[in-house]
């Protein structure tokens, strides 16, 4: 298991809470960040999260 996350703890944790729930389980706890399954099999399977947000930031106004 592969797992993102915000930090490398947070990513270890999920990645082994992931392992250990079983791929059906796996997956979805996957998929609120994204990651990768490895199966017994050797099928490589990506779980993409949510797509990332995009805002925009406030134009500067001139300083007179």
């Amino acid at each position: 298991m592969t797992a993102i996350a915000a930090t490398t703890l947070d990513a270890e944790v999920l990645a082994k809470t992931a392992m250990l729930s079983g791929p059906g389980r796996a997956r979805t706890l996957l998929a609120r960040r994204g990651g990768v399954l490895q199966h017994e099999d050797g099928r490589v399977e990506i779980v993409t999260g949510p797509p990332a947000i995009r805002l925009r930031r406030p134009a500067l106004e001139p300083r007179a």
